[in-house]
C-alpha cells in the first residue's frame, strides 16, 4: 500500500524541517483532505468497518504517516471525531484527529469523503502529486447513480482499479 509519507512533497518537507536550511522543527503541521470517497463505487468490505471499512480505516493512515514524518516524533496521545452522515454507506465518512508528539510536536489530520469535487480539482498542483481528479462529468454521473440505487457498484469498481477500463481518478 502506497501512502502519502512516500510522496515526494512529503519527503522534502521533512528534508527541509530536519537540514540545516535554517526553516527549523516542525511545531505544527496541518493536514486537510476533501474528496468525494463515499460517493465513488466501493466493495462491500470498504463499506464495512468490521473489515477495515470506512474513511477511517482506508484513508487515515496515509495522513496520519504523513503527519509522523513531518513531525519527526512518536504519537504520545490522539484524539479524534468520526462521522457517518450517509444512509445509503454505512461506514464513517468523516474524521478529525488531533496527535500530539512525544518531541511536542502538533498535528491536525482531516478528511471529509462526502464532497463533490476533490482537492486536485482547486490545486494546480494535484495531479503532479498523484492525486489526480479524473472527469468531473463521469465522476457526477457515477455518484447519480450510486445514489438512486442504479448503479452496478461492482462493476463501477472494477473499471477504477489500476489497469481498469475507465479510472475515475
Amino acid at each position: 500500500g502506497h501512502s502519502l509519507g512516500f510522496s515526494p512533497a512529503i519527503i522534502e518537507m521533512a528534508k527541509l524541517a530536519r537540514d540545516d536550511s535554517g526553516i527549523g522543527k516542525v511545531q505544527v503541521a496541518q493536514l486537510v483532505a476533501f474528496t468525494d470517497w463515499m460517493l465513488l463505487p466501493r466493495t462491500p468490505e470498504e463499506m464495512d468497518e468490521k473489515l477495515g471499512g470506512g474513511i477511517i480505516h482506508r484513508q487515515s493512515p496515509h495522513q496520519i504517516d504523513a503527519l509522523r514524518i513531518l513531525c519527526g516524533g512518536k504519537a504520545e496521545s490522539v484524539r479524534g471525531y468520526a462521522g457517518s452522515w450517509m444512509k445509503e454507506r454505512n461506514a464513517p465518512g468523516f474524521f478529525s484527529a488531533f496527535v500530539q508528539f512525544d518531541n511536542g510536536a502538533l498535528g491536525t489530520a482531516s478528511h471529509n469523503g462526502y464532497g463533490y469535487l476533490v482537492g486536485s480539482e482547486i490545486v494546480a498542483w494535484g495531479k503532479d502529486a498523484g492525486i489526480s481528479g479524473g472527469d468531473v462529468q463521469q465522476r457526477a454521473a457515477t455518484r447519480r447513480s450510486l445514489r438512486d440505487g442504479n448503479a452496478n457498484e461492482e462493476a463501477l469498481k472494477d473499471a477504477m482499479r489500476l489497469g481498469g477500463a475507465s479510472p475515475l481518478f
